[in-house]
């Protein structure tokens, strides 16, 4: 592609089936421009956020579900024949919990935590004064308390 294209491309963000299946599901379509050779789309995951999360040491908990999605990106370039489908979207999750005295419901403010996270990677952190505990970049997939 020489020069690039000045024009207007679509992109459709898919979930594939994770059990084999063949059929794609659009779950999110973004129109946007292409700059010189590049298309650049962004898109948000949103889901519902746990509530009344109880945690004690030793506990796991799935920040979303055990099996997780996976996504591609189709990309329809205007004056181009064909759509490009990317490999696996990589993305990231922000994890939020409210944690409690398991016997009294009270939360758990000020209290040192450890997470494992998915990866391995581990953090420590200290919950806020009304027991919320808050994590960026998060990877998807589950997690446990040290």
């Amino acid at each position: 592609m020489e020069g690039g294209c000045a024009g207007g491309a679509a992109v459709q963000i898919k979930e594939v089936p994770m059990n084999g299946g063949s059929a794609a599901t659009v779950v999110a379509e973004i129109d946007t421009k292409v700059s010189g050779e590049e298309v650049e789309a962004s898109w948000t995951y949103g889901r519902e956020k746990a509530k009344g999360t109880t945690a004690t040491s030793g506990t796991t908990g799935t920040g979303g579900g055990q099996q997780l999605p996976a996504y591609v990106a189709e990309v329809d370039v205007e004056g181009y024949p064909l759509a490009s489908v990317t490999g696996y979207l990589v993305y990231d999750d922000d994890l939020e919990l409210e944690l409690l005295r398991k016997e009294e419901g009270e939360p758990l403010a000020d209290w040192n935590y450890t997470l494992r996270l998915s990866t391995g990677e581990i953090r420590t952190g200290t919950t806020d004064g009304e027991g919320m505990l808050k994590e960026e970049g998060v990877p998807p997939g589950s997690y446990t308390f040290l």
